[in-house]
This record gives C-alpha cells, sequence and structure tokens, in this order.
C-alpha cells in the first residue's frame, strides 16, 4: 500500500540513487510542502525510508528490495509473460 501512488514511486526513485534532502525531493516530485511530507511520513512509517541527518533521507534495504521488486513485476506485466515452454526450464 505505501507504494501505491504515483508521488510515492517518484520520492522512492529518487531515493533509489542515494541519499537526498527534502527541498531536492519535493521539487522532483512537483509535490507541495503538504503533500511531500504526507507521502514521506507514509514511506518512513512503512520502513521504506528513513531520515539521516538533519534533512537527508535514504531509502532502506527493506525499501530497496520493496521498491525493485514492485518494478520488476510492473515490468514483466507490462511486457507479458513468456509462455511456459520459452521459460528457461520450463516443460509445457
Amino acid at each position: 500500500e505505501a507504494l501505491a501512488s504515483p508521488e510515492r514511486l517518484k520520492l522512492m526513485w529518487a531515493l533509489s540513487r542515494g541519499k537526498t534532502g527534502s527541498a531536492e525531493l519535493m521539487e522532483g516530485a512537483g509535490l507541495t510542502q503538504g503533500q511531500f511530507y504526507h507521502h514521506l511520513r507514509a514511506l518512513e512509517a512503512s520502513g521504506l525510508v528513513r531520515k539521516r541527518g538533519r534533512d537527508e533521507y535514504e531509502i532502506t534495504l527493506q525499501g530497496t528490495s520493496a521498491f525493485f521488486t514492485f518494478l520488476a513485476t510492473a515490468a514483466y506485466i507490462l511486457h507479458g509473460f513468456p509462455p511456459l515452454t520459452e521459460r528457461e526450464g520450463g516443460e509445457a
């Protein structure tokens, strides 16, 4: 549920590149201050993001795993699942 919003996915994408300050995250995601903190709090509460230092945020190991699993699943869905006979080691 924490990744069920385009705004949160934008924040996770930015954070997947490394620690980032709130102003840079807010601007990059195109969010108002209120929207930014609303979505950031949801990501923090779910354990996907944590605050480091005074004004830096970073993605957690759990967040990295969840985000890249989400991306891989979305890619599979968008590009279709190969038939079993085409999968490595699969049998029809």
